[in-house]
This record gives structure tokens, sequence and C-alpha cells, in this order.
């Protein structure tokens, strides 16, 4: 997951906690830099781009933010030529830095034999640095990426970060670039949005087991975000047999049959 970039500095780059009034100031109809977004005070004083709501927050994250080198990926990213900074979604290019990363972390762990202690403390790790979850890229990579109806200058836009993203992350984090472009369509048709009231987009991410939810405009489940977890509650009685479906917008918000169906 990752935090929206405009909010870089106002939402928790760990648990997705808002800065006080920063909803506040959303709801009241300005938005910056009219009215500047409060800030989180604990700054990663060594890429500067990311921020916590608290010092445990940052602590917590230290294995994923400093240990498995995004910190140093996200300095790289602040340096790049404005050209380049400026041509994409500054979010989307930090998701895909995490997915490289994390695809390290992973290759790192396979490579250990299994029932050794050394295998089950790097597995502890990895629990750790990604707060329990345990899915992985294979998990990714079986999702739905639609990637044929992608237009070609979108793809040609994903080839471009990825090919930055390369030059940025450690060498043993690179990725095959085509592989890369399936993860980011993956991530376009598959993320989960982490909201603000009054519909602010705050962050998202991507949970393969989630993304098996069909959608329809009469919901039987919801989904509910609980600290580092994603939950999906029965709204009514569910019969054996019957499919469970999800919402994947705000149906109150989007009365235009037509661009449900988009």
């Amino acid at each position: 997951d990752v935090v929206n970039n405009i909010f870089k500095n106002s939402v928790c780059n760990r648990c997705f906690k808002p800065a006080e009034g920063l909803c506040e100031v959303l709801n009241s109809g300005f938005t910056y830099p009219v009215t500047p977004y409060p800030k989180l005070e604990h700054r990663c004083s060594k890429c500067e781009e990311v921020r916590y709501c608290s010092k445990e927050c940052k602590h917590a994250d230290r294995e994923r933010h400093v240990d498995a080198h995004e910190c140093e990926t996200f300095k790289q990213l602040r340096i790049l030529p404005l050209d380049e900074m400026f041509s994409f979604d500054g979010s989307l290019l930090k998701f895909l830095v995490r997915m490289m990363l994390r695809a390290s972390e992973e290759r790192k762990l396979d490579a250990l034999d299994e029932g050794t202690a050394e295998r089950a403390e790097a597995e502890e790790r990895y629990r750790r640095m990604f707060y329990g979850n345990n899915q992985r890229l294979y998990d990714m990579t079986s999702l739905q990426t639609h990637r044929e109806d992608v237009a070609a200058e979108r793809v040609a836009e994903f080839r471009h970060m990825v090919q930055i993203a390369n030059r940025v992350v450690p060498e043993a984090a690179r990725m095959e670039e085509e592989l890369a472009i399936d993860l980011v369509c993956a991530e376009e048709c598959n993320a989960f949005g982490m909201w603000a009231p009054g519909a602010f987009l705050l962050g998202y991410g991507v949970y393969p087991l989630s993304s098996y939810f069909n959608h329809s405009c009469a919901p039987n489940c919801m989904r509910l975000r609980e600290g580092f977890s994603i939950k999906f509650q029965a709204m009514l009685p569910i019969k054996s047999g019957n499919p469970v479906c999800i919402s994947y917008m705000n149906v109150c918000r989007t009365s235009d049959v037509s661009r449900r169906r988009s």
C-alpha cells in the first residue's frame, strides 16, 4: 500500500492515520495551496518523503522503510530531473518501487533452506516488515491486468516509470520490464482505496485475496479496514451457494448506470 503523494506529509506512512485537522481542511472546500495541509510531526529525515503519526509507527516501520532500502530509494526519487518527476503519478511510482523491494525480500527468503533456524528467523522478519501480510508476488501476478484494454500511451507511460524504478532501486531488486508493467496494470484495476470522509483518497493498496470479490450495485457484503487488515462483513444473511459481492464504487454517489457499467 502507499500514501497518496499529495498527502505524503499529512498521512502516516505506516497506519494511514491522517494529521489532526486534515479532514476538516479537505471538507472546507479549500485545497492546497490555498489552505496548507497540516503536517505530521515525525518525518524520516533521510529521504524526507514519508511521515508518521507517532514515534511508535516510525520505529515499527524501520525494517521496511530503512532496512529494505526503501528510504535510500525514495531519496533517489527526490533528485529526478523535473521533466521525469512530474511526468506521471508519484504515488504509483512509489507503489512500484515497494513491489520491487518486496519481491527482492521474497527472493532472499526463498533462497534459504526450509526448516532451518535461519529460515525461521527470516520468515519472522518478513512478517514484521510487512505487518503480518504473507501474500507474495505470485499472488499479485494471479490477478487480472486487463492490459489489452490499456491505451498504448498509458502502457508507454508505465514502461517509462518501470525504467526509472529500475534505475533507482538496488540492483538485486530490479525487475523485468514486462512483468513490472503487468504488476502496474494489475494495481490499476485491483487496488482498494483508503478514503477520508468526503471522498478524499488518502492512499491505496492491493490485497490480492480481496480482489476476487465481484461487483454488485446491490452488494451483500461490505469492506472494512481495521489497522493493517481489510475485513469483509455480510450486510444481510447470505444463503449457501450464493455469490458474495461488494461494490467497487460508492453507488450512492454514482447514480448514472452507464458510468457504473464503465
